[in-house]
């Protein structure tokens, strides 16, 4: 595959996950009103983060050149709240408000200490939180086992395998980055990660459309 190819591929793919998550709060806000609590939080993180793409884009378009490395900042924040208040919702665990408290707690004092995190990558804090909701991820996969449930387990399968994945790429990418190697790596470690999450974007829309869609409640 040629460089030009490669490089049309991986800008189609940034663009396309940005388009999904614009368009996937849509599909969901739909059934917002009659589904369960759980469906209402999922649907909330997937308008958030349409949110961040959103701004990022368009701080992108109007000042063209400066970073948007801060937008990191609200993204990896508005995941781990919205998807913690789902797993909240999926296992109705009460000790999950608590680890969300200590958590957002902890990542306020880190940037407090070091306010310069707000326009650098927090791996620590991506990883950290990545590891909870992976924590809370495999609980649910248990119990869906053990007592048969069916909502949301294809989203939650495919939370585990791009929160997993995505921590190693993040934590990766930290290592690269203190041992100075190839700024080359560290993109082709981002790229992995775009594929990754335009995976798991497809993955939403297959839940949607096997339990949620409007057709499955015509047909209903």
């Amino acid at each position: 595959m040629s460089e030009i190819v490669k490089e049309n591929l991986i800008e189609f793919v940034g663009n396309l996950t940005v388009f999904l998550s614009l368009f996937l709060p849509i599909l969901y806000l739909r059934g917002f009103t009659k589904f369960s609590k759980a469906f209402k939080y999922f649907t909330a993180y997937l308008v958030l983060i349409g949110l961040v793409q959103l701004g990022s884009k368009l701080h992108k378009v109007f000042y063209e050149g400066e970073e948007t490395i801060f937008f990191f900042f609200y993204f990896i924040l508005f995941q781990f709240l919205s998807l913690s208040l789902f797993y909240k919702g999926l296992l109705k665990k009460k000790f999950i408000t608590g680890v969300t408290i200590i958590a957002i707690l902890l990542f306020a004092i880190q940037y407090i200490l070091d306010p310069i995190l707000y326009f650098r990558y927090n791996t620590l804090a991506a990883v950290f939180s990545h590891i909870i909701l992976v924590f809370y991820s495999i609980l649910y996969l248990y119990h869906s086992l053990s007592n048969k449930k069916t909502e949301f387990v294809l989203i939650n399968s495919a939370i585990l395998i791009y929160l997993l994945s995505s921590s190693l790429i993040f934590a990766s990418g930290n290592l690269i980055y203190n041992l100075n190697i190839p700024i080359s790596v560290s993109d082709t470690l981002v790229n992995i990660n775009r594929f990754l999450y335009l995976g798991f974007q497809i993955i939403i829309i297959i839940e949607w459309w096997k339990n949620y869609s409007f057709f499955k409640s015509s047909i209903e």
